[in-house]
């Protein structure tokens, strides 16, 4: 009897064990860029092709933006793109990797917020390109007017840009940008990331500004057993079927 009884526990435990680690395919994925200081100023959808797959609290997704284009008015949805500032998506392909606030990036696509100082026959004397999703400061001089760009890794934390000037388009202070991300059976099924780049030009009026990229994956879950879950699951039916002999 007590034979019997330690059996179905042991199976009972196998089962109830075998639990499986969710993990799941892209299905969407959306990029909007903002041109931003103490309020958002204007946003665009980016056009990007995307694939990849979640696996419990980790992601794996690469992104691709085929070609540099203009941005044209019509894919504004929110405000107006400011006087001196272009909107234009730059070509290039990012493979991300990591769990929503460890993410790690190979590559680089060109964050949409392109700066013009000026032009002469429509050509921008200074323009900018950040990179979405790079951490760090790339300080150059262009025309004698120094530049700076300091970005910021991807996270679905929260990232706050202080000291932004009071330019003639825009407003002063800080913002503060938010990811988030959602789970279902411990795997990821949304992941918002954002990727905030400020930008200071100096000059006769030194303005500080920011942009920021904000990446949306959404996962469809799926279930696939691991292979401590296939051996619990294995001993659980095995020991069934050995009650089920002597029972007999």
């Amino acid at each position: 009897m007590r034979g019997r009884l330690f059996l179905s526990l042991i199976a009972a435990v196998a089962l109830l064990g075998a639990t499986s680690a969710s993990a799941g395919t892209l299905t969407s994925a959306t990029w909007l860029q903002g041109l931003n200081t103490s309020g958002v100023v204007a946003t665009v959808n980016v056009p990007i092709a995307a694939m990849g797959s979640s696996t419990g609290p980790t992601f794996s997704v690469t992104i691709t933006n085929p070609t540099s284009v203009n941005l044209a008015s019509t894919t504004v949805t929110s405000g107006t793109i400011p006087l001196g500032i272009i909107v234009s998506a730059g070509a290039g392909t990012a493979g991300l990797t990591g769990t929503p606030n460890g993410v790690n990036q190979s590559g680089g696509i060109g964050a949409p917020a392109v700066i013009k100082l000026g032009s002469v026959g429509g050509a921008a004397l200074i323009s900018l390109t950040p990179v979405a999703g790079s951490a760090g400061v790339n300080a150059f001089t262009v025309l004698n007017i120094p530049v700076t760009v300091s970005g910021f890794a991807w996270t679905a934390g929260a990232v706050t840009v202080t000291g932004l000037t009071n330019s003639p388009v825009v407003g002063t202070g800080t913002r503060t940008f938010v990811g988030s991300v959602s789970t279902s059976g411990g795997s990821i099924t949304k992941l918002t990331l954002v990727s905030p780049s400020k930008i200071t030009v100096g000059g006769a009026a030194t303005s500080t500004t920011a942009s920021f990229s904000q990446l949306t994956l959404n996962f469809a879950s799926a279930v696939v057993p691991e292979p401590g879950t296939l051996l619990l699951l294995g001993a659980g039916l095995a020991g069934l079927g050995l009650l089920g002999r002597r029972h007999s």
